[in-house]
């Protein structure tokens, strides 16, 4: 995964590339950073991709962070049409197994609540840990509502490193390499976090 362009694609006979921007409107990305309050990485990692996303003239926003993330809130949020949905915390199993997005006050953003109501998100990037677990994960649900892109990872991820792959991934991904190409590299960014 170091040396070569890997990922996994469902019968996409193209090379997978970040779709181009809406000619009809602005590029908008959905936020959701740290809920529970003890990832200080992924406080950052979100600021830091915000403000380099409005720097891109994407419109960022719709930004949940600590106790904003809540269910409530995310639900709202989710409603709406987004290019991006990038989120940074936990990410644990339910009573049921399925891997859920922690947020505020110990909720779950479960697998159904994403087949649900989520509406957008050609580029979904779920930077908490096992987040693309092949058995009740949560790749396949936001894949089953039309996600193009959907980054995750099969490990525990560690605060810092996630914040480095997340920023080597959108850097690349965005100036237009393919997305096997920009995951090696964020990859390799990532040897000693």
């Amino acid at each position: 995964c170091l040396q070569r362009d890997v990922g996994r694609c469902l019968m996409a006979p193209d090379i997978l590339r970040v779709p181009s921007p809406r000619a009809d409107r602005k590029w908008r990305c959905l936020m959701l950073a740290n809920p529970t309050g003890d990832l200080p990485d992924a406080a950052e990692e979100a600021k830091l991709l915000r403000r380099w996303f409005e720097e891109r003239d994407i419109d960022c926003s719709a930004f949940l962070e600590g106790p904003e993330a809540n269910f409530e809130n995310v639900l709202k949020e989710l409603l709406d049409d987004y290019d991006i949905i990038h989120y940074a915390g936990h990410v644990r199993q339910d009573p049921a197994g399925e891997y859920c997005m922690v947020l505020d006050g110990d909720e779950y953003l479960t697998p159904d609540n994403i087949r649900t109501f989520v509406k957008g998100g050609s580029i979904i990037f779920l930077n908490g840990c096992r987040s693309a677990s092949a058995v009740k994960g949560l790749a396949e649900p936001f894949i089953s509502v039309g996600a193009r892109v959907v980054l995750g990872t099969l490990f525990e991820t560690p605060d810092a490193g996630g914040r480095v792959f997340a920023e080597t991934f959108y850097s690349d991904a965005m100036s237009g390499k393919p997305i096997g190409e920009a995951v090696r590299h964020a990859r390799q960014s990532v040897l000693g976090h």
